[in-house]
């Protein structure tokens, strides 16, 4: 049986659960969040267009989000933190298919600064990551 995004999006929940940094999870559009109803630091999963051929490479952005205070004094602590997290993932996933039947292709994974995207002072990196899944162009199985 083949991953389905929602399992691959219940993975990494469950991987942000286990994390000791992390506080919240969100999936969906990125203009959903509000920094009013999550606790930070959080990680936020958005689907970007994905392609299927031999493999189904489905893209994510994910957002490693945390508060900025407004004089901007932990800017280089969040900086530093969101990144550490974000490697975190790629390193669980890398060349893991054994354990969780998709990979991470971590030779694509681009990671970007950010501050002050949403409706408080917040900042982090969003990373955008390739995850792989084999593919045989078989009719739909139904997912358990």
């Amino acid at each position: 049986m083949k991953k389905t995004l929602e399992q691959i999006i219940k993975e990494l929940e469950t991987f942000s659960t286990n994390h000791k940094q992390i506080n919240d999870f969100g999936f969906g559009d990125i203009s959903n969040i509000s920094t009013k109803d999550h606790n930070f630091p959080m990680m936020w999963v958005q689907p970007t267009p994905s392609v299927i051929g031999k493999m189904i490479e489905l893209n994510l952005d994910i957002y490693i989000i945390d508060l900025l205070k407004q004089d901007r004094s932990n800017l280089l602590s969040i900086m530093s933190d969101t990144l550490l997290i974000g490697n975190d993932i790629i390193s669980e996933y890398f060349d893991s298919e054994d354990d969780f039947e998709f990979v991470v292709e971590e030779t694509a994974v681009d990671a970007t600064p950010f501050e002050g995207e949403f409706d408080d002072f917040t900042a982090g990196f969003l990373f955008n990551i390739q995850v792989q899944i084999a593919h045989d162009y078989s009719k739909c199985e139904v997912p358990n």
